[in-house]
């Protein structure tokens, strides 16, 4: 993985996130079923063995974070405007550990169960 692929991937899996947890509060028996659900029931064997795969992949792997992934997509001057917005901001979010890949992959496996 390189740092534009790990935020994709983080991106992806954040999205499939917010998809999956809608099926917690749903009926399966209802009328119309969640299409993620419908996507998830009907995919073929091999895709989601394909996806199980990489995320186990990356839960086992834990690929370490980018050293600075904004830096990168934003080039030099959209990272020196960049600066003072998350200097300024820093001070008002408590200091939390980020999210790593594995975190995300692990929380997908879990909804997929």
């Amino acid at each position: 993985l390189d740092d534009v692929s790990y935020a994709l991937h983080m991106e992806v899996l954040a999205a499939l996130t917010v998809c999956l947890s809608a099926q917690l509060f749903s009926e399966l028996s209802a009328s119309v079923p969640l299409p993620t659900v419908t996507a998830a029931l009907g995919a073929p064997p091999p895709l989601a063995e394909a996806l199980v795969a990489r995320l186990l992949k990356h839960y086992i792997d834990q690929p370490p974070r980018p050293a600075n992934p904004e830096g990168r997509l934003l080039g030099s001057i959209g990272s020196m405007l960049w600066l003072p917005l998350q200097v300024i901001a820093s001070f008002f979010r408590a200091q939390e550990p980020p999210v790593e890949l594995a975190d995300r992959s692990l929380q997908v496996l879990l909804l997929l169960t």
